[in-house]
């Protein structure tokens, strides 16, 4: 188990180096049936990942590059061909780990029980999530609410007034954090009058920075409100261009429902709400009468299929009918680790390092 937790690390830090996903790694496939001592299994051993110091990791990657069969299948090529050293993979870890620990940051593993069940149904699953807050709300009924940067005055309002509405309900929103619509919602659940609220955002980028930062006043409150802040990226990682599409994939991919409040053609929100029907899940469309542009992409979305709605409580009346809002199963405490069935994500190696 603790090898598992080790390498997952590791390929987590290397595909968010490289932006490159890789599949999670099975301490049961590969190498030999009897593995020799890890200074960075001693080092987890004492207290966690963020104990593991540069030479625990390298020691441990150069293990398993000596193995007949390794396991980090990704490790010889990458090294070859994108010229990364052991050096540079063991300090991205020593810093991120490390980063996320001094802040009481949670490292959640795609092994770990914590770890969102739909979230690991998806293509393309992050191995790990670092989380600032009530990690509880990872196992609760999620619904995304999404919209535009520039969305219009009745689109704003509303994603006010669903705000106020769901935090008085069971489930739990999840957003980017951008500006409009995904702040709004936000907003409205902060005003609600709930002293506790179940809101999740999911970050672009590492924690360290939370992006855009004319939203850190209401970061800061939602946290504080009994909400969770999530990264798939290193602690220490800026945010780049192509981080967004990738954050988006978690926003849908952890929900069983995403409420789209407005979207025009060819915007971020209108990849999310495909990339939800691409996962299986269900789209709902906030619906505005007129011929505002900024609203052709959930028009879009609704003349292919999508469910429109128009208000607030209409949104819960179909999220009332056949939606799973209870916690999952409890597992135990946040510490404890579980193993996954199987491969998570399986892809030839060759195709995804070429």
């Amino acid at each position: 188990m603790i090898l598992n937790e080790l390498m997952t690390a590791m390929t987590h830090v290397a595909s968010q180096l490289i932006g490159t996903w890789f599949p999670a790694p099975d301490s049961r496939v590969g190498a030999g049936s009897m593995d020799p001592p890890h200074l960075a299994v001693e080092q987890y051993q004492r207290g966690g990942l963020h104990l593991v110091d540069q030479r625990g990791w390298i020691e441990f990657l150069e293990a398993d590059m000596s193995c007949f069969n390794p396991r980090l299948f990704w490790l010889e090529k990458l090294l070859r061909a994108r010229r990364i050293s052991l050096t540079v993979l063991a300090d991205a870890a020593v810093r991120h780990f490390i980063g996320a620990s001094s802040a009481s940051a949670t490292m959640i593993s795609i092994h770990s029980p914590f770890y969102p069940s739909l979230l690991r149904q998806i293509a393309r699953p992050p191995l790990y999530l670092t989380v600032l807050g009530n990690a509880e709300l990872l196992r609760r009924g999620c619904v995304a609410v999404i919209g535009s940067r520039k969305a219009s005055y009745e689109a704003l309002r509303a994603s006010v007034d669903v705000g106020m509405t769901l935090a008085r309900s069971p489930w739990t929103v999840v957003s980017g954090g951008a500006i409009g619509c995904d702040i709004a919602v936000h907003e409205g659940m902060l005003v609600s009058g709930e002293e506790n609220i179940s809101a999740i955002i999911v970050f672009a980028g590492g924690l360290h920075t939370r992006f855009p930062r004319c939203n850190d006043r209401t970061f800061s409150e939602v946290l504080s409100r009994g909400g969770l802040l999530v990264s798939e990226r290193l602690w220490f990682q800026d945010v780049l261009p192509r981080d967004f599409p990738a954050r988006n994939r978690i926003v849908s991919g952890m929900c069983a429902v995403t409420s789209v409040m407005s979207a025009a053609p060819r915007s971020g929100s209108l990849i999310t709400a495909q990339e939800a029907l691409e996962q299986g899940r269900d789209v709902y469309v906030f619906d505005i009468r007129g011929d505002d542009a900024r609203m052709d992409g959930s028009r879009q979305l609704i003349s292919d299929g999508a469910c429109p709605f128009f208000t607030p409580d209409e949104l819960l009346d179909f999220l009332s009918q056949g939606y799973q809002v209870v916690p999952n199963a409890d597992f135990g405490s946040l510490g404890q680790t579980c193993q996954v069935a199987n491969y998570i994500g399986t892809f030839d190696a060759e195709q995804i390092l070429n």
